[in-house]
């Protein structure tokens, strides 16, 4: 789960569930700038998952981030 902990209390307006994988994408990135590939090659090397299936769910998981303001594309 995300929250918005940026003010002195936590914001529970926005909260975002995370399945297991993208929790661990998520922990994975920490506060560190990332490329989509970086993150394909992390889901294949750890859940042992063919390229293209990574590369497909980790663009569809990264632009749904985007989406929701909690990563940017730079």
């Amino acid at each position: 789960m995300i929250v918005d902990a940026t003010a002195s209390q936590a914001n529970l307006t926005n909260v975002f569930s995370l399945n297991a994988v993208a929790a661990d994408v998520w922990q994975y990135i920490g506060d560190k700038e990332f490329t989509i590939e970086q993150l394909i090659a992390y889901v294949c090397e750890e859940y042992d998952v063919d390229y293209e299936v990574a590369k497909r769910d980790m663009e569809a998981l990264v632009d749904e981030w985007i989406g929701y303001g909690l990563v940017v594309n730079e």
